[in-house]
């Protein structure tokens, strides 16, 4: 999976060039990850950034007139490439889902706040304002996420990852995370 790559790859970069000083993630910011707080495991496969089971209900959402809005608060035209629609999809078809949201153990979010839980041991649930820009759920004048966008999909904003400017310092490797020693900054 996922995570497993970004170990070996950790390691292969420990391997060639030693330790460095803080760690970055790039990553693609469309597909959305969820998972359980508690054990770290996602609770369903990733839905992609090409995945289209969402077309239905955003050609909804514009019919219904709610593009403006959308468009205002957002910078995005409603559309299934969006982790919105996806996080509405997943609350409404994976039970896990919404017994984890009522227990406060569901986590959501795009891959960069994915790899920062598990490089930093659960301890850090964030992304930045880049990628919580691309959810089409981040008010972008605000810069939080919205009740009211989430409100307009079927989301909802309790389990989305605290979004920070990007040169933020988000958290630390945890020991044992990868081959990288705890306390390198995750940046």
């Amino acid at each position: 999976g996922i995570w497993a790559s970004v170990q070996t790859a950790v390691a292969d970069v420990v391997a060639q060039s030693g330790t460095p000083d803080a760690i970055a993630i790039a990553n693609q910011r469309e597909t959305l990850v969820v998972w359980d707080a508690e054990t770290s495991q996602p609770i369903c496969p990733a839905p992609i950034w090409q995945c289209r089971r969402t077309a239905e209900a955003s050609a909804r959402l514009i019919a219904e007139g709610r593009d403006p809005f959308v468009v205002a608060r957002t910078g995005l035209g409603i559309n299934p490439l969006f982790p919105a629609g996806k996080a509405a999809w997943v609350l409404q078809h994976v039970p896990l889902a919404r017994n984890l949201l009522a227990q406060g153990r569901l986590r959501m979010g795009t891959v960069d706040s994915w790899l920062l839980w598990n490089l930093s041991g659960g301890a850090a649930f964030a992304t930045d304002h880049s990628n919580a820009s691309r959810t089409q759920l981040f008010d972008t004048e605000r810069l939080e996420f919205s009740p009211e966008l989430a409100a307009i999909f079927g989301a909802d904003i309790a389990c989305l990852p605290t979004p920070l400017p990007s040169d933020s310092l988000f958290g630390t490797a945890a020991a044992g995370a990868t081959a990288l020693p705890a306390g390198i900054p995750i940046r």
